[in-house]
């Protein structure tokens, strides 16, 4: 069975995805913060720690504000040129 998505939700879709880019924000900060603890201040190259420490919000920020930005547009354009077409099949069996 073929189904069109003809609209996404922009704010629905950007919360979930500002929630995971949070996550994954989460998951990335310890690789940027690490390093900062132990760099030389004379460095110019060196991340600083409070820089580290808010990439999590930056993500989710920029993730939010993407996915919204992302989702108007694909709306304009669906309602221009028709939306993305899926092929979707009943699941069978136990979930």
């Amino acid at each position: 069975m073929n189904r069109i998505v003809v609209r996404i939700g922009p704010l629905s879709a950007a919360k979930i995805f500002g929630a995971v880019y949070l996550a994954m924000g989460l998951l990335f900060t310890p690789f940027f913060a690490l390093p900062a603890l132990f760099a030389d201040e004379a460095t110019p190259d060196a991340f600083g720690l409070g820089f580290a420490l808010s990439l999590p919000v930056l993500y989710a920020v920029t993730g939010f504000v993407g996915t919204a930005l992302v989702c108007w547009v694909y709306n304009f354009a669906a309602s221009k040129l028709g939306g993305l077409e899926l092929e979707l099949t009943e699941r069978q069996g136990p979930v």
